[in-house]
């Protein structure tokens, strides 16, 4: 894994590539996640990257629905791939993918935590790593891309910092890191921060408290951004492109893809500049790249840590 420093350091992609696509929130859909990446040429039928020099964007919450450990997998495989490719994934943190390290497995599903041993995402756990290595902002050309949204603190801080920032406090409750200084806590704020704010989510054209036009256009002119796309809100309409209250400015991509009654397997493309919207017609289409991800992730590592407590007792706490 390469230096966290130089990761901070990436978080404004230039020159802009030819191609970027941002997926929104998956919560563990491994199956749609395989279905959008082939309506949008990213991934073959078997789950292998296509995609060459695209850049694809996941907006966080990968957590939060059965088959998360096997969606994590594919995205971690991919990520390698596109690199060798000429392309980048990005995934970006969300909510959801702090819940482990904060020990609140009670919100994710059962059969999800099953899946999962208690420490996979703290301390050396085979997630642990990985996880503080993803972040919280990403510009690419310009637009920039983050979980839930941003207000004026992010001029004050800068973007590479407010990564920098998630990821310390990311060590610190997984056990591996100091505690950072009080004054950084509002970047993992639980009602204002870039991972959990509700403030764009609109309702009937009117918003929660949030920036107000002025001030989402001095924050994009700050960041030297043309527009915001944000996940965790979900939408009942698909990709939204236009913000009942933003605008143009603001782009959401929730469109509740695990919901296999009212979600829709959306991805907004920006190719050359000019915005998009890719729909895949049916998850199944996915089902290969499920079915990889369980041969080749094998069993999860909870396993092998409850076989080595059972062999330690066995054997009187000597270690196996």
């Amino acid at each position: 894994m390469r230096d966290m420093a130089d990761r901070d350091n990436e978080w404004d992609v230039q020159p802009a590539p030819s191609r970027v696509v941002a997926i929104g929130d998956l919560h563990g859909d491994v199956r749609a996640f395989g279905a959008i990446g082939r309506a949008c040429g990213l991934v073959d039928e078997d789950g292998g990257w296509t995609g060459g020099s695209a850049h694809v964007v996941l907006m966080g919450d990968l957590m939060g629905g059965d088959d998360s450990r096997l969606l994590i997998h594919a995205v971690m495989r991919l990520e390698r791939e596109a690199r060798g490719a000429g392309g980048r994934v990005h995934t970006l943190i969300g909510n959801y993918d702090l819940l482990p390290v904060l020990g609140r497995l009670r919100r994710l599903t059962r059969k999800e935590r099953r899946s999962y041993g208690k420490n996979d995402f703290r301390k050396d756990g085979p997630y642990s790593e990985w996880l503080r290595s993803r972040p919280t902002i990403v510009k690419i050309g310009s637009t920039v891309f983050v979980h839930a949204g941003l207000g004026r603190r992010v001029l004050e801080t800068g973007p590479g910092e407010v990564n920098a920032q998630v990821r310390a406090w990311i060590a610190y409750d997984q056990g591996v890191g100091p505690k950072p200084p009080g004054e950084t806590r509002w970047t993992v704020d639980e009602n204002y921060g870039p991972m959990w704010t509700r403030a764009f989510k609109a309702r009937g054209g009117r918003l929660n408290p949030g920036p107000s036009k002025k001030a989402m256009r001095e924050i994009l002119d700050g960041l030297g951004a043309e527009r915001m796309v944000l996940g965790h809100a979900p939408t009942r309409t698909g990709i939204v492109t236009e913000h009942p209250h933003y605008g143009d400015s603001v782009v959401m991509v929730d469109t509740s893809i695990s919901d296999d009654r009212r979600g829709r397997l959306g991805a907004l493309v920006i190719e050359r500049g000019a915005l998009a919207t890719v729909y895949a017609e049916d998850r199944a289409d996915g089902e290969a790249l499920r079915e990889r991800e369980k041969r080749e992730a094998g069993r999860p590592p909870a396993f092998f840590a409850r076989l080595r407590q059972a062999v330690a007792r066995l054997f009187g706490g000597r270690r196996a």
